[in-house]
């Protein structure tokens, strides 16, 4: 088997490093480089996953997705020494594998130096809903001329990557996979805790489980319950940038404007998601962009709850309205909350039960590695 170098460049813990270490688990004698200590690195250092700190300097984690000029030339010189450092650690591994964009392109200049084939593993949409079109182009270009094969985690994921320029022959499409262990001995009595815990009792609850973020949409499902007066939202997750927080502080006005103080739960990132899931009546995604791929909409299916996505992007392949979730417009909260009527009325036990087999059978980490297993052992033809 060969021995993997993955690279990473986030400090917390998101849904691409969540997905990062279900699959580096699986993968014996591999390590994680990361850019910097952080949440990621300490649960890595939890799971005793061997990892490389490639300590990078602070001008090449200021570029934003943005862009900037003066940010990306103060880049230059930290994204080649942190190349230099990634191309000693290579030596001792088969292939680098990148697991995020700024971890792609030092990846891509140490897998020249290093004579080591290069994976990147997109899991953003190349659209300027994200990323400026300076940064899109030098990601593509770099991928075409650095790196052997891109694996993509939805179609949507990939026709951006090809409509930006990007070679096709290079593209897997892979969706990501969840470890369904966590959601397998999830109780009704546990339930009733949070509930109780939360002052909810038995009114219908709804659950958002994000960053906090204005394109994740957390405005969009106070919106909607601003006019279900019976109903509470657990929203979990919190703000990780300057305005992500502003974003927060005008959640907490909708809130206020519309007195749901005593309705809305902010609850900041939590351990025992499943648990909060399977609590919820209904699991609700509502991001005003087109996601990626969209985890939060397959813990749902495994919390066996329902779910209703915004759709667009990595969601609209997960989700099929009436068979195993239900979609609505993005930034649509009328919309929204007459889903969120028709699901609190109609027996949704055989759609659960679909949901629930499918994301244990096909977004099964299992079926993940081995793809990825299959495109790491196609660098040899």
């Amino acid at each position: 088997m060969k021995r993997v170098l993955f690279v990473d460049q986030s400090q917390v813990l998101g849904g691409a490093e969540l997905s990062l270490i279900d699959l580096s688990k699986q993968f014996p004698g591999c390590a994680v480089a990361v850019f910097s200590r952080g949440e990621f690195s300490d649960r890595l250092e939890e799971l005793q996953i061997k990892m490389v700190d490639l300590d990078v300097a602070k001008g090449l984690k200021e570029v934003k997705r943005s862009g900037g000029r003066i940010t990306e030339v103060a880049a230059i010189p930290a994204l080649f020494s942190a190349s230099v450092k990634l191309s000693r650690a290579a030596k001792d591994f088969d292939v680098i594998y990148a697991n995020t964009q700024k971890a792609m392109l030092v990846a891509g200049i140490a897998g020249k130096l290093s004579g080591k084939p290069v994976i990147w593993h997109l899991r953003d949409l190349l659209t300027t809903d994200h990323f400026s079109n300076k940064l899109i182009r030098i990601s593509v270009s770099a991928a075409n001329h650095l790196v052997l094969k891109v694996i993509a985690n939805s179609h949507a994921t990939a026709a951006s990557f090809i409509d930006a320029g990007g070679d096709p022959t290079r593209v897997s499409v892979i969706h990501n996979g969840v470890d369904s262990s966590a959601f397998t001995d999830l109780s009704t009595d546990e339930s009733t805790r949070i509930r109780n815990d939360l002052g909810i009792g038995d009114a219908p609850v709804a659950g958002i489980f994000s960053r906090i973020a204005a394109w994740k949409g957390q405005h969009v499902m106070l919106e909607a319950a601003s006019k279900l007066p019976d109903w509470h939202v657990l929203v979990v997750g919190d703000a990780l940038f300057q305005n992500d927080q502003e974003y927060k502080d005008s959640l907490f006005r909708i809130v206020q404007k519309n007195g749901m103080d005593n309705r809305v739960h902010f609850l900041g990132f939590r351990n025992d998601v499943p648990a909060l899931m399977a609590a919820c009546d209904v699991v609700v995604h509502t991001s005003t962009s087109p996601e990626p791929f969209g985890r939060v909409i397959v813990e749902g299916m495994l919390a066996r709850t329902p779910v209703i996505a915004a759709q667009g992007g990595g969601a609209s392949e997960i989700v099929r309205h009436g068979e195993n979730g239900f979609l609505f417009d993005p930034d649509n909260p009328i919309e929204l909350r007459q889903l969120l009527y028709q699901v609190a009325s109609d027996d949704t036990s055989g759609l659960l039960e679909s949901a629930f087999a499918e994301a244990v059978d096909y977004y099964s980490v299992d079926r993940l590695v081995r793809d990825v297993r299959d495109v790491i052992t196609s660098l040899n033809s």
